[in-house]
């Protein structure tokens, strides 16, 4: 849930594709390998990231099949650079110390994640992993290895004296200068809340994120019968801690790491509260065994019915708002949202779900290798809270899938991918009912269309480190469904055909995989709104060059979040929205500053977001670009809370709730979904009055309202008519 006004409809795509983004980051940094955080009863089954064949002799990298050759012409820009200094199926680089001496002998791995620059929902494709080489370097540091064209790859270096590096998303053409550095020291002690004494067996993880769509696994182990888990030569840096136990809730922490030196970190565990139920079949009522229930939507922590269907699913509770997930098989996935009371009831009753099959296929009629589908659909829980249902598909050897799963209520698409060849998506032509399979045929996966570029300032120079996004998809999208279907907008091809790749250091970038079908290329600032679209349309198999993206420079917003008594706010994030669409998102970090950059000139709303649960903060207006002293003072928070129900007194679930200022032009301060007995807890401003408003999203002429509501009203009823 977020505080704020409405956002312009650049800044809502944004932000739908920042929180998509953030569910795969999180689903990544909870299961990026395997060793997932299961209670009694769980399912302890989990499948390996796959090996390729190695080559360890010095300086003779394994070759790989060639890329997939265009099948009709290679096109170019009228503003096409000159000709690639590198082949564009050449990656190739230097690995050097600090001081920029040249390490010889250093094993560099090839690495490759299909899913890399991806947005799927599926932990399993997220950690398949191939390595495809491996070299040492030679007296002069140097590294290379033949690469398929466009093709993400991951650079994994290993020396005596420095911590592991890892490189993500390179691709042939490039130049990789790698620097290694000595190593950091961790050490994490677990301490139960209650009896101060050491807990054992805590897993505790840590992450660096990447990019807005991948994360790197740093280190991860147990406490041992101390309470401690200890890591050495971790690669320098800011990292995510996860800390988890079955009897406690997960818990999150930012470390910053020096080379060098030793981190410590003590953390409590709390394993009171806890959220127990039954699992029913919606139909029939009769308890589903076997079903498992986690709290998020990676089933990190989850538990198994037992035959009554009955769960608990212990500390599992946090602050605020929490959502419990369920599935089992033949039934759609269900999520419920909670209130966040520290202990809750919650029973579920499961709907009987559908299926689909099909075949995938390349042009010849056989499968490709490593060809990969999923069924997805877009879950909408309150106001800028998705999830996406996304159901992989189970593919045999002739390419013929199954796809189990589908929910009757639900809009879905298919998504078929394989390294070489264009992805594709196709929408259903109507909801499967339950115990129905639909027939979808065969999915063609034709050679991959190819765009390669450049992304500059306005005077020419090379931005690296920029994100490029491509969005779009397939032509033939609705050739599955109805022609009146042909316009709608699809269930998460917002996901399913987006991509992002980072520009290296002479700003170039590049996309494989592609369909013939209208694509957009946009430049992604850090934390900023998505700029510079640029249309292009691809034919399979083609390879298109030279494309030339012009990113003018902004000026950047910086400040801090202090609370009331001045001491800096360590969690959260800032948003600033301009009056033309332009916005930009930035973490708070642990001294309380943020720093939000790559604006236009103009004046932006500055709002601060997720802040801990006790706090809340004032938007700030009219706040210009190249702002560098914003001081945002967040307050101690009031609570508005109540109940929706209809014109029968009836609970009504699945409402959106929200706390309007009247006093602030109208700003939405706090919104949310009403939970399953219609009730809702809005997070608000101390002292003031709102107007607080209940509409059906799918219905909004319908409507309730209260107007001149104190902050800190509680047991308040709308009657929703």
């Amino acid at each position: 849930m977020r505080s704020g006004a409405s956002l312009s409809r650049a800044g809502l795509l944004a932000l739908l594709l920042l929180v998509l983004a953030s569910v795969v980051v999180v689903l990544s940094f909870l299961l990026d390998d395997p060793g997932k955080v299961q209670l009694p009863g769980a399912d302890r089954s989990a499948a390996r990231p796959a090996t390729g064949p190695a080559n360890s002799s010095p300086g003779a990298p394994e070759s790989l099949p060639a890329a997939t050759r265009a099948t009709l012409p290679t096109t170019r820009n009228a503003s096409a650079e000159p000709e690639l200094r590198r082949p564009p199926t050449l990656l190739a680089g230097i690995v050097v110390r600090e001081d920029g001496t040249p390490v010889q002998g250093a094993e560099v791995l090839l690495l490759e994640r299909e899913a890399d620059g991806f947005w799927p929902v599926d932990l399993e494709y997220t950690r398949r992993q191939t390595e495809r080489a491996r070299t040492r370097t030679g007296t002069d540091g140097r590294y290379a290895f033949p690469v398929p064209r466009a093709r993400a790859m991951r650079l994994r270096v290993r020396a005596e004296g420095f911590a592991p590096h890892e490189e993500l998303d390179r691709f042939g053409g490039q130049e990789v200068r790698i620097v290694l550095r000595p190593g950091a020291t961790l050490s994490v002690a677990a301490v139960d809340a209650t009896t101060r004494t050491p807990v054992r067996d805590v897993l505790v993880r840590g992450v660096r994120q990447m990019s807005a769509t991948t994360s790197l696994l740093v280190c991860e182990g147990t406490t041992d019968a101390r309470g401690v888990f200890r890591a050495a030569d971790v690669a320098p840096g800011p990292i995510q801690l996860l800390i988890a136990t079955p009897a406690a809730r997960i818990q999150y922490r930012r470390v910053a790491l020096e080379a060098g030196r030793s981190v410590h970190e003590e953390v409590l565990l709390d394993g009171t509260g806890g959220v127990h139920g039954q699992v029913t079949d919606a139909t029939t009522g009769a308890p589903i065994a076997r079903a498992e229930v986690g709290d998020s939507a990676a089933f990190a922590r989850s538990v198994r019915s037992d035959d009554q269907g009955r769960y608990v699913l212990p500390g599992s509770v946090p602050p605020g708002h929490a959502e419990v997930h369920v599935r089992a098989q033949g039934y759609a996935t269900a999520i419920r949202v909670l209130d966040g009371a520290p202990e809750a009831a919650v029973d579920v009753a499961l709907a009987p779900a559908g299926g689909v099959r099909g075949r995938i296929v390349d042009p010849s009629g056989a499968r490709p290798q490593h060809a990969y589908a999923a069924a997805a659909a877009v879950l909408q829980l309150r106001m800028h809270v998705v999830h996406g249902d996304w159901l992989p598909a189970t593919i045999a050897d002739d390419g013929s899938f199954i796809i189990t799963g589908l929910a009757p209520d639900r809009d879905y698409c298919i998504h078929a991918r394989a390294p070489g060849l264009g992805s594709r998506t196709y929408r259903l032509p109507r909801r499967i009912g339950a115990g129905e399979v639909f027939p979808a045929g065969d999915v063609v996966l034709r050679p991959a269309a190819i765009v390669e570029g450049r992304i500059e300032d306005q005077d020419g120079g090379a931005l690296a480190d920029i994100e490029i996004e491509l969005r779009g998809t397939n032509a033939d999208l609705a050739a599955w469904a109805p022609s009146a279907l042909a316009e709608a907008s699809p269930p998460l091809t917002h996901v399913v055909q987006t991509w992002r790749r980072a520009s290296d250091a002479e700003g170039r970038f590049a996309f494989g995989d592609l369909s013939a079908g209208r694509y957009s290329l946009w430049a992604v600032p850090a934390g900023g709104t998505p700029r510079c679209g640029l249309e292009i349309d691809l034919r399979d198999g083609e390879v298109r060059e030279g494309v030339r993206i012009v990113l003018e420079q902004g000026r950047p917003i910086a400040g801090v979040v202090v609370d009331q008594h001045g001491v800096p706010v360590p969690r959260g994030h800032v948003h600033a929205a301009g009056e033309q669409g332009a916005s930009a998102y930035a973490a708070i970090g642990a001294d309380g500053r943020f720093r939000l950059a790559g604006l236009p000139d103009a004046t932006y709303r500055i709002d601060v977001l997720n802040l801990p649960d006790a706090l809340v903060a004032a938007c700030v207006r009219d706040v210009k670009s190249g702002t560098s002293d914003l001081r945002v003072v967040a307050l101690e928070a009031a609570w508005i809370e109540g109940k929706v129900v209809d014109a029968k007194g009836q609970p009504r679930p699945g409402l959106w709730v929200s706390a309007v200022d009247p006093a602030d032009r109208g700003a939405i301060v706090r919104g949310e979904t009403t939970g399953e007995g219609g009730s809702f807890r809005l997070k608000v401003l101390p002292g003031g009055s709102y107007t607080v408003h209940a509409v059906d999203r799918g219905m909004p002429m319908m409507r309730a309202e209260l107007k001149d509501v104190p902050a800190g009203a509680r047991g308040l009823v709308l009657r929703f008519r």
